[in-house]
């Protein structure tokens, strides 16, 4: 009896060695993966977390295995809930025979139920990984990271020791690449080439060298339209949607012509704006509606941006610079700005592009006054136009502030002659609003009540300082004076008009009037003198 215990006990533990040989084993390297980033970019930083674990085993020995099986677990239960009833949920389904999920041309295969590798089943793996960015952020999700920031090997930066498994390579434009048995190891060229976002505003074609020249910044009437051009790359790579973001500063106001065109690389330009084009939707948010902020959002889905890759996208649109614009004058020079946010990535260590563009205008001083002794006095109901002409022309209109001596100009005012008044605390002095630089006129068209009204326009002269090395940028604005012929450099923005009573020679503190006037007395003196000089020696002769 003890003998056929023995026997039995024998072939037992000869059965278990047998079953043990072919019983399901782990695969030999679990971590043996290795991700290498060729071409990385110098200052970026490259985070890498696991987002599935990969299970692989099989019957048999390492040398003769059969019934292999790969499983896919999410590394978390929040990315498991957060998957369900998605399609990336598929990739979690058990399949035995195939070595993983591959990831080719981008493409993410799923096995079919004959365990063939279908090409209709399959999912482009930057949908994936935007939406790991856009359901929650990595550790949102509770995505494993690699506590490793990289060594940098000759073909690029490496990282290695990695379980099998899915892997998310987080940077500017974000990858997901697959570990499995068949490929250990994988390397990412790095497409990270950033878009680029400009803005500027159209030159008038007078001062430009040609209708379309665009600038960083330009000068404009309050009134006047303001044609502005923004422009993104696409590239070549780019696997997020964009959203821009145009922001109109409150003394700009939207007028019309929103316009958005795709220009490839001949600079052949089409329309897109109705977004009806097949393959360029835009998601329009919002169109400079609303106070604060008034603006501009325009979302280009992601197969939007696959179908712009290697594109520009061209924005042009037309506002109108308002009465609430600040001025440049004497004491610098001050943007009206519009500024643009490009979003093209939902990383939060990745900046969005940000782009603006400005718009200035000036202001001038007109003072009326008269010397009593020493001593400026202001004087009331003088009359006074603005032209841009010499002689003749229209005098430009303006719109008067309600609370002060302020005129904006406005092509559509009503006011085209200013009066100047001493009620409460004026002295006399106006303050004109919006207008560019350039050279304008004051004609005084009426002098108060017992005084001489000025003779011909007086010429101001409004222009960006000259700068010399090392200085590279104007700072303010300068302004010249040509009162009776006589030009004089302002110290400041305030053109100042002086009046004579009407029994005195009209003056303005110029020379030139007043010595002809001086010249012609002095001669007209002199010719009288003699006539009577000569009358009376004719006399004397006469009387002899």
């Amino acid at each position: 009896m003890k003998k056929f215990s023995k026997n039995i006990t024998m072939l037992i533990l000869a059965l278990v060695l047998i079953l043990a040989s072919i019983s399901p084993q782990a695969a030999e390297a679990q971590n043996n993966g290795k991700i290498t980033i060729t071409n990385p970019t110098e200052g970026v930083t490259y985070e890498i977390y696991r987002v599935f674990d990969l299970t692989y085993s099989y019957e048999g020995t390492a040398d003769n295995k059969t019934n292999e099986a790969y499983n896919y677990t999410a590394v978390s239960a929040d990315l498991e809930t957060a998957l369900t009833g998605t399609d990336y949920a598929r990739i979690l389904t058990d399949k035995t025979n195939q070595a993983g999920r591959k990831i080719v041309n981008d493409k993410i295969l799923y096995p079919l139920d004959d365990g063939t590798t279908g090409t209709g089943d399959i999912i482009n793996k930057y949908d994936f990984s935007n939406w790991l960015y856009n359901n929650g952020k990595p550790a949102d999700l509770g995505l494993v990271k690699v506590n490793d920031t990289g060594t940098t090997g000759t073909e690029g930066l490496e990282f290695s020791n990695l379980p099998l498994g899915y892997y998310l390579i987080k940077s500017s434009q974000g990858s997901i690449v697959s570990l499995n048995t068949t490929d250990t190891e994988v390397e990412v060229v790095d497409k990270n080439i950033k878009p680029t976002l400009t803005k500027q505003v159209r030159l008038p074609v007078a001062t430009g060298e040609q209708e379309n020249a665009f600038a960083d910044s330009v000068y404009a009437n309050i009134g006047e339209n303001v044609n502005y051009q923004i422009e993104f790359t696409v590239p070549a790579h780019a696997n997020h949607p964009f959203t821009l973001t145009d922001i109109l500063g409150t003394s700009l106001d939207y007028v019309s012509g929103l316009k958005i065109e795709r220009v490839d690389s001949t600079n052949a330009a089409t329309d897109i704006t109705a977004g009806t084009e097949t393959g360029y939707t835009i998601t329009k948010t919002s169109t400079f509606s609303g106070d604060t902020p008034r603006e501009l959002k325009l979302t280009f889905p992601v197969e939007t941006i696959r179908n712009l890759r290697n594109q520009t996208v061209r924005i042009t649109y037309t506002a109108k610079l308002n009465n609430t614009a600040s001025t440049s004058n004497h004491s610098g020079l001050v943007d009206n700005l519009n500024n643009t946010t490009l979003a093209f990535d939902p990383s939060t260590d990745v900046e969005d592009l940000t782009a603006k563009a400005s718009v200035r205008t000036t202001d001038f001083n007109v003072k009326k006054y008269t010397l009593d002794g020493t001593t400026e006095k202001p004087l009331a109901n003088a009359k006074f136009k603005i032209f841009t002409e010499a002689t003749g022309g229209t005098a430009l209109k303006f719109t008067k502030d309600a609370t002060s001596e302020k005129y904006y100009h406005d092509p559509t005012g009503i006011v085209d002659e200013i009066t100047t008044t001493t009620e409460g605390t004026v002295n006399a002095t106006f303050n004109i609003v919006g207008l560019k630089p350039g050279t304008y006129y004051i004609e005084e068209t009426a002098a108060p009540d017992g005084f001489n009204a000025i003779q011909g326009r007086i010429k101001l002269e409004i222009a960006e300082e000259t700068v010399t090395p090392p200085a590279t940028n104007p700072t303010k604005m300068t302004y010249k004076a040509t009162i009776e012929e006589t030009a004089s450099d302002l110290t400041d923005n305030t053109v100042k008009i002086k009046n004579q009573s009407g029994g005195e020679l009209p003056s303005t503190g110029g020379v030139g009037r007043t010595m002809i006037y001086t010249v012609g007395a002095i001669l007209f003196i002199g010719s009288l003198v003699l006539i009577i000089a000569r009358k009376r020696s004719k006399s004397t002769e006469n009387n002899k």
